[in-house]
């Protein structure tokens, strides 16, 4: 009998059921504080414009996705699971590539969620 979902051995690194906790100094470069008063000024502004609240200085730390039928999830610490916006293949795969960056280079996120409940728009800093 074969395990349709067995992974080839060698080619991706072992599954870990439970996330290892972080360094110190993985904690400090994650939280350390931005000096660019820029970042938050293009916020504000989008959320004047659009009426809509923007999450700041957050991190993606999961991301869960299945692109046959456009659903993407992202684990957003201190916030959790939130679903991208799936209105069209163009926009779905620029969230998630946007994503996937966010989460390899645990880059600061800036992004909007609308009232239906999806991220409809992510910046990467």
């Amino acid at each position: 009998m074969s395990n349709d979902n067995a992974r080839p051995s060698g080619l991706l690194p072992p599954l870990e059921a439970v996330p290892r906790e972080l360094t110190d100094e993985e904690r400090r470069r994650l939280y350390a504080p931005q000096s660019d008063e820029a970042l938050h000024r293009v916020s504000d502004l989008l959320s004047v414009a659009t009426g809509r609240e923007w999450q700041r200085d957050k991190r993606v730390l999961g991301l869960w996705t299945f692109a046959n039928d456009k659903i993407g999830w992202i684990w957003i610490d201190g916030v959790g699971w939130r679903q991208l916006a799936y209105t069209n293949s163009s926009s779905f795969i620029a969230l998630t590539l946007l994503a996937a960056s966010a989460r390899v280079s645990l880059s600061r996120v800036d992004y909007r969620e609308e009232s239906d409940g999806l991220i409809h728009e992510l910046y990467v800093w």
